[in-house]
């Protein structure tokens, strides 16, 4: 009976050894501007209502200026290139060569990333038909629209053609009225470098006056 109040006894001195231990070292914790390391539980803070976005990147509902700071990152994922930049052009062309020259003009539609060109000139050679894929090269950051396109050459002896088109950035339709293009081919045994343009009628008064 002796025997067990004895070992009874000596492990409530242990306990209560180690717990004043760790009163000790949280306290010289405190001292020295240490907090002792507690679990803490931390919630998700979500400040604010969601925004939305229109089509223009302005925030549906707002009352500021549409130009003020709540306007939509351009590296905002619901922007696409469809807002940015026109799917449908049209420009009248110039082509020049070693042995011929030829006018006419070009159509291309290019609703996101890839698209497709028409083109077609008269000469004194003869009538010559373009079509080949286009690449639009910009993203939503960009301000000018760059378009890289290539195909074929189909006149008395075929060839192909590589060009590169600049265009403004969208306006009020999806239809491009600025945009030039410079093109560089082989066809009919000769070399030959095309011009295009398409130009709003203010920038043709412009030019008139």
């Amino acid at each position: 009976m002796k025997k067990r109040l004895f070992i009874i006894g000596l492990l409530m001195l242990l306990c209560s050894a180690a717990g004043a231990q760790t009163t000790d070292s949280v306290a010289a914790g405190r001292e020295l501007g240490r907090e002792p390391r507690v679990k803490r539980s931390y919630e998700r803070n979500v400040l604010g209502a969601p925004v939305y976005y229109d089509t223009l990147g302005n925030v549906i509902g707002q009352t500021v200026p549409a130009d003020s700071f709540y306007h939509r990152p351009k590296h905002h994922f619901r922007n696409r290139l469809e807002d940015h930049f026109s799917a449908f052009f049209l420009e009248g062309q110039l082509m020049t060569g070693s042995r011929d020259m030829a006018l006419g003009g070009q159509l291309a539609y290019v609703p996101q990333r890839w698209g497709a060109y028409l083109g077609g000139n008269v000469g004194l050679q003869g009538p010559y038909i373009k079509a080949g894929p286009v690449w639009r090269m910009s993203d939503c950051s960009n301000e000018i629209d760059w378009q890289l396109y290539a195909g074929v050459n189909i006149c008395r002896r075929p060839g192909a053609e590589i060009g590169l088109r600049m265009a403004a950035p969208r306006m009020w339709s999806n239809f491009c009225w600025t945009s030039y293009s410079m093109t560089f081919g082989y066809a009919n045994n000769m070399g030959y470098i095309t011009l295009g343009f398409s130009l709003t009628l203010s920038t043709v008064l412009a030019l008139i006056w």
